[in-house]
């Protein structure tokens, strides 16, 4: 029997939503406080996931083929399951992040936005030619 999940899936898993292969906006971010911003890479220009921890809950996103996937961790482990190679940047205080309310979040195919209230946004683009998710732009639009 296949256990693989539709795209699109939302999913309640005691009491929090997860992503699987999503594309669209985030239905449950509108309104949370960013606190931290962080990525793990396992090189330098490529964001494999990205931690944003969002009026105290820790969320693990990352882009692949397109398509999100987001699920709330109680901690950054993102070495547990990429292995050794990789680091932690900590991009909270480098985008300026901490304290600004979330407009929106979207997948757009290819493109991961964090949208902020004061018009500030993020974006992160997945190149599918070489499997790598770059910082596309921060600031404002």
């Amino acid at each position: 029997m296949d256990n693989a999940l539709p795209e699109r899936t939302v999913i309640v898993d005691n009491g929090r939503m997860v992503l699987r292969g999503y594309l669209g906006e985030v239905p449950f971010v509108s309104g949370l406080i960013c606190e931290e911003l962080f990525a793990y890479k396992s090189t330098p220009d490529d964001f494999d996931i990205i931690f944003l921890r969002l009026s105290g809950h820790y969320h693990r996103v990352y882009v692949d083929l397109g398509l999100l996937y987001w699920d709330e961790v109680g901690r950054l482990d993102a070495k547990d399951e990429m292995g050794v190679g990789g680091e932690y940047e900590d991009l909270t205080n480098r985008f300026m992040v901490r304290g600004r309310k979330i407009r929106f979040m979207k997948n757009e195919k290819l493109v991961f936005i964090i949208s902020f209230t004061d018009g500030y946004e993020i974006e992160f683009t997945y190149r599918e030619e070489d499997d790598v998710t770059q910082l596309q732009f921060f600031g404002f639009k």
